[in-house]
């Protein structure tokens, strides 16, 4: 529950997020239902989002959220239309370079012949170039509010991106037609569960404010190589003022696989988070990240992990070893208990672990890179001690 409502609360008001999966959708619409959280936000999901029925619903105010902005008529998108859209660079095109968004989406909805071309199974919708454009309305974006006061200046006049694969699916059309009429007036927001491929080559344009990526009119450079440049004072005041952990942190209540992956975006987006404050020179609120995200998953209730080994390391950097020591001595704790699982198997079980046993090598190895990074010879001497036993 507290999950779901930490997915809205990502968003700001009157927003659109696009999950993927059942389980980044399901308790979404639990929150909302049942529980009135954030009923403003629409909630539109992908895997869905390919059928017309959900289209046709998603075209429908609910709660206190508007219809999804959109022109493609139901003739368009019902079943057995358009569910797949191949993308083909149609040489009248080249020319032109980056075509309008809203263009396109009249072209893939053109029924005339000139828009479509042969296929195996007949005539079919086309895309007619992998390259698009989404002209920014400056005075839109301004007027409500949807950048903060010292990103007026970057704002571009377009937003140019490139398709990847082949072709749309149904639901990438669909984000195409809420791209080309949605006019600046609503955020927008991928849930970061959502894969790239349904990002739609929108990337560099994404910034990161909590479990979600908001499509923004500026271009965003990540200081990390990860998706979307870390908005620090939004996903600050959302990861340590208004998100909630419910009982993640008690050891005595059982948290299944699907919920111990959640816990791996949590502690990546702590770390990112944190890291980006150090960069920024904010120390102060860098130390009140991390020690948060030891506070709601400590070793005891999810177990140390990889994900485990940035938070170390910030800790290091703000000068704070011996919270930076404990993390490496669980860690060490944590993956050598798995070396002494695995060395005690026979040779023909382990081979059939060997993916697990070579990723608890890797890992280790990278405990020890961090150790010798930042001169910790207690922790090098401790590791190399314990590693000696499995040479």
């Amino acid at each position: 529950r507290d999950v779901a409502a930490n997915y809205l609360n990502s968003c700001d008001e009157n927003a659109i997020i696009f999950p993927f999966g059942d389980n980044d959708t399901f308790p979404l619409w639990y929150a909302q239902e049942v529980e009135g959280v954030r009923t403003d936000v629409r909630v539109v999901n992908l895997s869905l989002f390919s059928t017309e029925w959900y289209v046709d619903q998603m075209k429908r105010a609910a709660y206190k959220s508007a219809p999804i902005p959109s022109t493609l008529s139901w003739d368009k998108y019902k079943q057995g239309t358009r569910d797949y859209i191949p993308v083909y660079k149609d040489p009248r095109f080249e020319k032109f370079g980056h075509i309008e968004v809203s263009k396109i989406v009249d072209w893939i909805g053109d029924d005339s012949d000139d828009t479509k071309i042969p296929t195996s199974r007949g005539k079919s919708n086309y895309c007619p170039t992998d390259k698009l454009k989404l002209t920014v309305d400056r005075e839109a974006v301004i007027r409500n509010g949807l950048v903060p006061e010292g990103m007026k200046y970057q704002i571009v006049e377009e937003i140019t991106w490139k398709i990847s694969g082949q072709g749309l699916t149904k639901a990438q059309m669909m984000i195409l037609d809420i791209l080309a009429n949605f006019n600046w007036e609503r955020p927008i927001y991928f849930a970061i569960t959502v894969g790239a491929d349904n990002f739609q080559g929108l990337e560099d344009y994404f910034q990161l404010e909590g479990l979600a990526y908001r499509l923004t009119p500026f271009k965003n450079s990540s200081l990390d190589g990860q998706v979307g440049k870390v908005a620090t004072d939004k996903m600050f005041d959302n990861l340590i003022n208004k998100f909630k952990w419910g009982n993640m942190g008690d050891p005595s209540v059982y948290l299944d696989e699907t919920n111990m992956r959640m816990t791996m975006n949590f502690r990546n987006n702590f770390a990112r988070l944190a890291d980006a404050l150090i960069a920024e020179g904010d120390t102060a609120r860098a130390r009140i990240v991390l020690d948060r995200c030891v506070e709601v998953m400590p070793n005891e209730a999810i177990a140390y992990n990889y994900f485990n080994i940035p938070i170390a390391n910030a800790y290091y950097q703000l000068g704070e070893r011996e919270k930076g020591a404990e993390i490496l001595r669980i860690l060490s704790d944590n993956y050598f208990d798995e070396m002494d699982y695995y060395t005690s198997l026979d040779q023909k079980t382990l081979s059939q672990m060997d993916r697990d046993y070579q990723l608890t090598n890797q890992v280790i190895g990278s405990i020890f890179n961090l150790a010798q990074v930042h001169n910790d010879k207690d922790a090098l001497e401790r590791i190399s001690t314990l590693y000696q036993q499995y040479q």
